[in-house]
């Protein structure tokens, strides 16, 4: 009996064992992981571009996930409406009327798993009827040219070619439009690592809603001197006054997204410490700079030999100034224009 006794026992705590172990194992089996998705019109977001033009807008963003998320964008422009949710559901993005194009980021991240995110670019673009074709020298609605009496609107100012040359282009005629290429200036917007790379640039960021870009030189106070400049319709000209913005260098590293910073007229800039006055300019290369995105778009830039130290459009000192500020300190996102005749 003692041993029929011994042997059921056995039998039933090999069975509560199995069952006891199965169990952890169909817990396991059901452990779930952070999801987030973000789309618009059935497309996903993340890492895109969203596109609105000048006047006010808004779309509806869904986001499907398990768990609980937030919505950020630092760009006073753009208003979201609501700002976190938990589990699916969607948000309002609205942007407010513009004069000038303009970009921001916004993201989408989890609130219990901050490194799930999902970001994308909003961009507001501006039509310029300054870059309409001119009309041609009939049209009727040229303003400049009032003279229906003309009896010779048609004649041609040049002497008229011979019978025998009238179907072969005259090499010279494409001078004057190349040379209007030449003094337009034409730029384009680089905030993202993805588009950047060796070439020459200005310098610069926004305060205030102005654009600042360096001119070179350092104040007294070894701060580089900037100005503010108009643009039109995305860059594709600058507004010139009294200065022109410096032309900047840059030129890659031996690291993924580090560039040295090289200024035409002063040479390389880099800065002895964070704070007021520490920026100078060196004939040869010393330390680089390392580009990393901001998030609400534009650049962060951290010294290679002391992290600690960023380069910034200030919004703290007395003027307008591209200057140094401690690593952990928050500033204006750093942009680039991309100057295309230069790099041709």
């Amino acid at each position: 009996m003692n041993w029929r006794f011994l042997s059921c026992c056995a039998l039933m705590l090999l069975a509560v064992l199995s069952l006891s172990l199965t169990g952890c194992n169909k817990s396991d089996t059901k452990a779930t992981l952070p999801l987030l998705d973000v789309s618009y019109g059935g497309a996903g977001l993340s890492a895109s571009m969203l596109n609105f033009e000048q006047g006010a807008s808004s779309v509806k963003i869904k986001v499907s996930s398990n768990a609980k998320w937030r919505v950020y964008s630092s760009a006073a422009w753009i208003t979201i409406t609501p700002d976190a949710g938990n589990g699916n559901g969607e948000f309002e993005l609205a942007v407010t009327a513009t004069e000038l194009s303009r970009s921001a980021v916004v993201t989408v991240s989890l609130v219990d798993y901050e490194q799930v995110r999902c970001s994308f670019d909003v961009v507001q673009r501006v039509d310029n009827p300054e870059l309409e074709p001119n009309p041609e020298p009939g049209d009727e609605t040229q303003p400049d040219e009032p003279t229906p009496d003309d009896p010779e609107p048609d004649t041609p100012t040049d002497p008229a070619p011979d019978p025998g040359t009238e179907t072969e282009p005259d090499p010279e005629d494409d001078e004057p439009n190349h040379a209007e290429a030449e003094q337009s200036f034409d730029y384009a917007l680089i905030y993202q690592l993805k588009n950047l790379k060796e070439g020459y640039y200005h310098i610069g960021g926004y305060r205030n809603g102005q654009l600042h870009l360096a001119t070179g030189g350092l104040t007294s106070v070894n701060h580089c001197n900037t100005s503010i400049f108009n643009h039109k319709d995305a860059f594709t000209s600058l507004e010139i006054t009294d200065v022109e913005p410096a032309v900047v260098v840059l030129e890659p590293a031996a690291v993924d997204n580090g560039y040295y910073i090289r200024f035409e007229e002063d040479g390389y800039l880099t800065a002895t410490s964070a704070g007021a006055g520490k920026l100078i300019f060196s004939d040869e290369r010393s330390e680089y700079w390392l580009f990393s995105e901001h998030e609400d778009g534009g650049f962060v830039l951290r010294q290679s030999g002391d992290a600690d130290v960023k380069l910034v459009i200030s919004q703290n000192a007395p003027s307008d100034v591209l200057r140094s500020i401690a690593g952990d300190e928050d500033a204006v996102a750093v942009i680039l224009l991309w100057i295309n005749s230069l790099n041709q």
